[in-house]
């Protein structure tokens, strides 16, 4: 059996907790539709990514601040289809709030909007795109959650499922468990753990320390 230990856990949010994939497919697709782009262009570049990185690979000629703000109304009007994967409240039940923290390529707005839809906590510590100038795949996002969490990179681990996630998460220093909800595990190789599912991660926690294990 795998095993891995840490002292706190970094989730990514989208694909990793929640299941949303379905809903931000659409989203893209819509976008791209209104703009003349193509649905695969975008594919092949926004996963792990924030939005406002997507734009400017795949449409440098729009106004950028205008299509994000646009784009995120768009986000927190309509959650149908976004929901939490089955295991993530037992998951995050069974950590204290020193032991998690969420690093998002999302907004905090949309971030939000999510965690509130489908129920899950909300962590202390909490960084979306608001709070870094690089998203993944540089580590700033989870370099800054070790640092609010008060420990050394070397002792978090990142749950993720996207190549860009886990390119941040091997720069930032950290060990990192790839879940393959949406992109194939060949993908995620990248990753020291690749998962079918967020149900695939078992937990033994005590004050000091988290025991990974693995099906």
């Amino acid at each position: 059996m795998i095993t891995l230990n840490c002292k706190a856990i970094l989730f990514d949010l989208d694909g990793t907790l929640i299941d949303s994939a379905h809903r931000i497919q659409r989203l893209w697709h819509d976008w791209g539709k209104r703009h003349g782009i193509a649905p695969q262009s975008i594919l092949e570049v926004m996963h792990g990514r924030r939005a406002d990185e997507t734009i400017s690979l795949v449409a440098p000629h729009l106004a950028l601040m205008d299509e994000v703000y646009a784009l995120e109304t768009d986000e927190v009007s309509d959650m149908d289809g976004v929901n939490p994967y089955s295991s993530a409240k037992d998951l995050l039940s069974k950590l204290s709030a020193k032991q998690w923290a969420i690093v998002t390529s999302g907004s905090l707005r949309v971030a939000s909007a999510r965690i509130k839809h489908v129920r899950l906590p909300t962590p202390d510590i909490f960084i979306t795109a608001d709070d870094v100038k690089r998203g993944k795949p540089s580590p700033d996002g989870y370099l800054l959650a070790a640092n609010r969490l008060n420990l050394k990179p070397a002792d978090c681990v990142v749950v993720e499922d996207a190549p860009a996630g886990i390119q941040a998460g091997k720069a930032a220093g950290m060990k990192v468990i790839a879940v393959a909800s949406s992109i194939s595990r060949e993908e995620l190789s990248q990753a020291d753990v690749v998962v079918q599912k967020l149900a695939d991660i078992k937990l033994n926690v005590t004050d000091r320390e988290i025991n990974i294990q693995f099906k």
